[in-house]
């Protein structure tokens, strides 16, 4: 009986290994297998162009334009902003030196003019940094899903129009940033 009871238990301890195997064969030569595929919350953009050059070079208003735009992906809602870093130049006079627009979602230079025209300072639309601001971050709006690229036309532009700065060079980086509005479902 302890012979037959010991076989039993071997049996038993066998068929529990085997037996979820044993259990996902449909026949002799073949075995399903279970694949779970999840996707990930994901935002990514980039930019149209990694150079963007504006020249101020005199004239009634002595500003510079540039159409570019930018492009992103994302499966959930998102945020983007902006950050400008660099050294603007230190103004001569209240109101002068050089101020950096962005015009978010236009891609029309001559609105982007006109907009300026209308408030060298704060002109409708745009995003504005001068002296003082480097390092600000700054909204630049919520994008819903995209699920296939999605392109924006922005205008990038600078101006003068307190004073004329001495030749020079400013540098700036625009930094682009995209975050998720949501946590992960």
């Amino acid at each position: 009986m302890s012979r037959k009871l010991y076989f039993g238990v071997a049996a038993l301890v066998a068929f529990g290994f085997a037996g979820p195997a044993m259990a996902q064969q449909l026949d002799g030569d073949s075995y399903n297998v279970n694949v779970n595929i999840e996707v990930a919350a994901n935002v990514s953009m980039w930019a149209g162009h990694q150079d963007v050059s504006l020249v101020l070079d005199g004239g009634p208003v002595n500003d510079d334009y540039f159409a570019s735009s930018i492009s992103h992906i994302n499966n959930i809602p998102a945020n983007i902003s902006v950050t400008v870093n660099g050294d603007f130049p230190t103004p001569g006079v209240g109101g002068g030196g050089v101020i950096f627009y962005l015009f978010p979602n236009q891609g029309s230079v001559a609105a982007a003019k006109a907009a300026v025209a209308l408030n060298n300072y704060g002109p409708a639309g745009a995003l504005v940094w001068t002296d003082g601001q480097e390092g600000i971050t700054k909204p630049y709006g919520p994008v819903g899903i995209a699920t296939s690229i999605a392109n924006q036309p922005v205008v990038y532009g600078a101006g003068t129009p307190g004073e004329l700065p001495v030749p020079q060079d400013v540098n700036l980086d625009v930094v682009w940033d995209i975050a998720p509005t949501t946590t992960t479902p």
